[in-house]
């Protein structure tokens, strides 16, 4: 479903990624033609392995607008809420603290995480905060992508959570949909990311994902 996300997005869309995100990162370099990706995520993995002992890696790119974050789980969900927050103000921002960006002023942020992401206080805190904020129309382009391989084949009482969390939230729009099917996927990324970008809201897209091997493998 990563690659259906990344039709979605625009290239210049900032885009803030989570350990299991290195499809969205492979098959955005794709898009953009860079031929070293897969390379620096091997790179990644063997720095991180012998660092920390962590054969995990975070990802960061400035040509691919992917946005490097903090390892702590979830932080990277407030700074893709403060990125949102910037896009389209800095006409609203004095010139003498005018700072330009990097994106354009019609982007969009997105943020991947996991189902065990949103239960985490950091995250709960930043999807709070991006509700408030729609709450009081206060324009946030912001698109959350939250893989959950829980809902497909989790304990029966963990199946409907995600979705109990996100779903009817004031100031946030839902939209649920089989990470294993490529079409409905595509669909759903779309419509998120039109609501995002041009109703200057947050979306929760909510991509339910079958395992594809154990855990720790790359999601779909």
């Amino acid at each position: 479903a990563a690659e259906m996300i990344v039709a979605a997005a625009a290239m210049d869309d900032p885009a803030l990624l989570h350990p299991r995100s290195t499809a969205f990162f492979l098959a955005r370099a794709a898009q953009a033609g860079h031929p070293d990706a897969v390379l620096e995520v091997a790179l990644g993995l063997a720095g991180a392995g012998l660092g920390r002992g962590d054969p995990r890696t975070g990802f960061g790119h400035p040509a691919l607008a992917v946005v490097p974050h903090t390892s702590t789980l979830g932080g990277h969900l407030p700074r893709a809420v403060g990125i949102a927050w910037s896009l389209g103000r800095q006409g609203k921002v004095p010139e003498r603290l005018r700072v330009p960006l990097a994106w354009p002023d019609d982007a969009l942020a997105v943020v991947a995480f996991d189902e065990v992401v949103a239960n985490h206080s950091t995250a709960t805190g930043a999807v709070n905060s991006a509700c408030w904020a729609s709450w009081r129309r206060i324009p946030l382009p912001l698109l959350l992508v939250c893989e959950d391989e829980a809902a497909a084949s989790g304990p029966p009482a963990m199946r409907g959570w995600s979705r109990a969390l996100f779903d009817g939230r004031a100031g946030l729009e839902y939209v649920q949909v089989d990470g294993a099917d490529p079409i409905a996927a595509l669909g759903a990324a779309r419509w998120a990311a039109g609501v995002a970008r041009d109703g200057r809201r947050p979306v929760v897209l909510h991509l339910v994902c079958p395992p594809t091997g154990g855990r720790g493998t790359a999601r779909p």
